[in-house]
């Protein structure tokens, strides 16, 4: 279990000659799409033929779970860059000695 790691995948399953990672994307109805960090794209891309999506559909009623080897290689996705707005609030030095 990796989830807590931020490392792309969400499992790493160790075999004796391999590793296989594992990344869980669920919906909720019977189909959709479904999102990719930056970090879990770059991650299927690097590890190739040993990265998996499993997704898990139809939460709502019978959940089904398909795997996808490679995802980065058969899946075509649409890269989107978004620009976040930070606000921050100071308070000098003079109001905190009031």
């Amino acid at each position: 279990d990796t989830r807590d790691l931020g490392c792309g995948y969400d499992f790493e399953i160790l075999g004796v000659d391999q590793s296989w990672f594992i990344e869980v994307k669920g919906l909720s109805e019977v189909s959709g799409g479904v999102l990719f960090t930056n970090k879990e794209w770059q991650t299927a891309l690097s590890m190739g033929n040993s990265y998996f999506l499993a997704l898990v559909n139809n939460l709502e009623g019978k959940p089904q779970i398909n795997f996808v080897r490679n995802p980065a290689s058969v899946l075509k996705a649409k890269k989107s860059i978004y620009t976040s707005v930070q606000i921050q609030w100071a308070v000098l030095t003079k109001d905190l000695l009031k």
